[in-house]
């Protein structure tokens, strides 16, 4: 919900765009959607979930390789892409290449660089960004950075407490469990939270890192 509050224009591309539930969104809006998902089994996921909806064309290529669209759009988006990449400025390079005329870049990566731990290895994150590091990434790569803030400052407070204090597996069985009784309060709680409170009021740190980048 944060990330469609920064887009423009009419056209959007969803680079690594997973299961498919986030370009469906986008085109219930009114959108022109393009999907990409190098991940074979995520792409043929996301045919089905996106199935019989013309405004959304679904790619199975890597981000590295957008120009193969042929097309320029108004946003690109990337949530919890860029720290799987390897080469992170080839694929930056990419996306400004498709970027239309003051063309918006918003992207999303998990934040602070001493979190790294033992969950992020385990869910393939090469690395976590600093502010400064990104901002530069994309002003490197041809971007004029607009706006940036954290989110997740909740998220950020449990993540230090297990993995760098208590080093200790961080508990999220609630994400995963029928949503029933005591987990059902607790996404409830959650949901008001990020809905009402994270996506409206910016704390100055947060488990993950909103950036906005245009196009001149």
């Amino acid at each position: 919900k944060v990330i469609r509050t920064f887009l423009q224009g009419g056209s959007v591309v969803d680079v690594g765009c997973g299961t498919g539930h986030l370009a469906r969104e986008l085109a219930n809006e009114g959108r022109e959607v393009a999907g990409v998902e190098p991940s074979k089994d995520l792409f043929e996921y996301s045919k089905k979930v996106c199935e019989n909806d013309k405004r959304i064309k679904l790619y199975n290529i890597k981000g590295e390789e957008l120009e193969r669209i042929e097309k320029k759009f108004d946003n690109i988006i990337s949530v919890d892409v860029l720290e799987h990449v390897e080469n992170d400025d080839e694929q930056i390079k990419s996306i400004f290449n498709v970027s239309g005329h003051k063309g918006l870049f918003v992207v999303l990566v998990p934040a602070f660089p001493f979190l790294y731990g033992e969950r992020d290895k385990k869910i393939g994150h090469l690395r976590r960004y600093s502010k400064e590091e990104l901002i530069n990434n994309l002003e490197r790569n041809g971007f004029k950075v607009i706006k940036s803030r954290y989110w997740n400052a909740l998220g950020f407070l449990i993540y230090f407490l297990f993995e760098k204090i208590l080093r200790m597996k961080v508990p999220e069985g609630h994400r995963y469990k029928e949503k029933k009784g005591i987990n059902l309060l607790i996404n409830k709680l959650l949901d008001f939270w990020f809905r009402i409170i994270e996506n409206n009021i910016s704390f100055g740190f947060g488990l993950s890192l909103i950036v906005i980048g245009k196009k001149s």
